[in-house]
């Protein structure tokens, strides 16, 4: 199991909105700055597009639901 991070926004805001934040993100993550400290506390930077990060999720999703399912775990 692993630990990653990205961000998400409402179903409904428009794609260009989400493309904006999304550049605007990279952007942010590849300043040299911004790379160092991550780097300082044993983060990898991995940047990728609103499409890649939504696959990420969709198969996320699938594999620990089918753990829930297997261990018998309940929403409460």
């Amino acid at each position: 199991m692993s630990t990653w991070y990205g961000a998400v926004a409402p179903a409904k805001v428009p794609r260009d909105i989400v493309v904006k934040l999304s550049q605007e993100m990279l952007k942010a993550l590849a300043a040299p700055d911004v790379k160092e400290r991550l780097a300082s506390l044993g983060a990898d930077i991995v940047a990728s597009s609103p499409e890649e990060t939504a696959a990420i999720f969709k198969v996320d999703i699938a594999k620990y639901t089918k753990v829930a399912k297997a261990a018998n775990i309940q929403a409460e």
